[in-house]
Order: C-alpha cells, then structure tokens, then sequence
C-alpha cells in the first residue's frame, strides 16, 4: 500500500489515504493526532473489504516509524472503539 505523507509541523493533525499500489483504489485512512510536541495518538480506518490482509498493521507501522525517525516523538499509542475489538 502507498501512504502519502505530508507533515509540516509536529502539532498538525494529519489523515492520509491508503491505496492498493495495483491500481490505485483507496483502501481506507490512517491518521496522526499529535498530543504536545513529543508524542500523539495514531488511528487507522478501511473498508471491510480490506479487512485481515494486513493493510492496518501496514499503516500503523508506517505511522510508528515516520513517528519516531522524522518527527521525534518519544511516545506513540493507539486505542480502539470496543465494538471493533475482536
């Protein structure tokens, strides 16, 4: 999958479209909610077709190291809505 990132500033919230490499066809979103200078919040969001192909793990380890490497936070999470928890 592609991720296309565009951070300008640390404090900016950032939701980015997910796409098949294939052939373009948006999978679904992922995003970054930066909470202070030195961590945020990460999410990701995609259709149910796309669901158990590894495409949100894909994402969110995208997210992590972009997170850590180029934005220089210290801390990353994650939380989950308890009627998608499986």
């Amino acid at each position: 999958s592609n991720t296309q990132k565009s951070w300008d500033s640390v404090m900016d919230d950032r939701t980015f479209a997910v796409t098949r490499a294939s052939d373009g066809v948006l999978m679904g979103m992922c995003g970054v909610h930066p909470q202070g200078w030195d961590r945020a919040e990460i999410g990701y969001w995609f259709g149910a077709a796309f669901w158990g192909n590894g495409y949100g793990t894909a994402a969110a380890r995208r997210l992590i190291l972009d997170g850590f490497e180029e934005m220089g936070w210290y801390r990353i999470q994650a939380t989950c809505f308890s009627w998608n928890a499986i």
